[in-house]
């Protein structure tokens, strides 16, 4: 049974997260969408580096495509964060993420992002899981009130009987980049500063912007592994003793960790202290004012 939890939709890959249930998922958000008349606002997808994300993302863009919803995707794997920004400063009506965040490579999943950035856990996901159950079983079951079965009706109609949606690529760097300029100083010094996006979507991201803050940068783990080097993408100390090592052994300022979406982070101080990061709507941004 496809659920929502606290970190979206998590299952095994091949198990419960396949392709034909990926679809359903992505026909329930189309429904969604449509039935709150957002259908004419651009929906974001991205995915981070986990096995097959960029597929399973396609074949959401194709169901939202085909329900005449105009999509954005992006043109690599990005950190959740930048999805979000995004889903604000282009007033998109949400957006969808293929992740699952700091669990092993045998799992894939599913965020939903809302249009003011957050992360939804309750109210829509609920909403699309009800339309999981419509689709599954007809309107037999299901409480719902008679005005929002109808909406759920008209709007499961329009999928693949009007004009298609417009497909187009964007890389949001630069423009987050921007962003993230107006609200971290340039480094007074030179900091070292050892960064671990654990084969996951912060690479090309985190490490390049701080080296235009001026920061010298070392990086570990800095290229796409779809096993994320036999271990999961964690942020406990434990997941860190490598990192720790690395700061210790060069010296450096502080060491910095993400998991494989960037939706949370943690630091290595220069005397190999470990600090959990602070929950916090953009993590990149709350990492950056934690070191700079």
């Amino acid at each position: 049974m496809i659920k929502f939890g606290p970190e979206g939709w998590i299952a095994r890959i091949s198990e419960e997260f396949t392709f034909e249930n990926v679809i359903k998922v992505g026909r329930a958000i189309a429904v969604y969408l449509l039935s709150r008349e957002q259908g004419d606002k651009p929906f974001l997808v991205s995915y981070d580096t986990r096995f097959q994300a960029e597929r399973f993302a396609l074949e959401i863009v194709k169901v939202l495509e085909a329900a005449g919803i105009n999509v954005l995707l992006t043109e690599r794997d990005t950190p959740t964060p930048i999805v979000a920004w995004e889903t604000v400063d282009k007033r998109a009506a949400g957006a969808v993420m293929v992740t699952a965040g700091s669990h092993g490579a045998q799992f894939s999943g599913l965020k939903f992002i809302k249009p003011g950035g957050a992360v939804c856990l309750t109210d829509c996901v609920r909403e699309i899981e009800t339309y999981l159950f419509l689709e599954r079983s007809g309107s037999g079951g299901v409480n719902l009130p008679h005005d929002k079965l109808l909406r759920y009706q008209a709007a499961a109609s329009q999928i693949g009987r009007v004009a298609r949606g417009k497909v187009e690529r964007f890389e949001p760097r630069e423009r987050y980049f921007g962003y993230l300029s107006a609200q971290v100083s340039q480094a007074r010094s030179r900091p070292l500063i050892v960064v671990d996006p654990q084969f996951g979507s912060a690479r090309g991201y985190v490490d390049l912007f701080l080296q235009r803050l001026g920061c010298r940068v070392e990086e570990r783990h800095g290229h796409r592994d779809v096993l994320f080097g036999g271990r999961e993408p964690g942020l406990t100390e434990q997941h860190l003793a490598e990192l720790k090592a690395k700061v210790l052994e060069r010296k450096a300022d502080c060491g910095l960790a993400f998991n494989s979406d960037a939706s949370a982070y943690a630091l290595i101080d220069r005397s190999g202290g470990f600090h959990a990061g602070a929950e916090a709507v953009d993590p990149i941004l709350a990492a950056l004012r934690a070191i700079m």
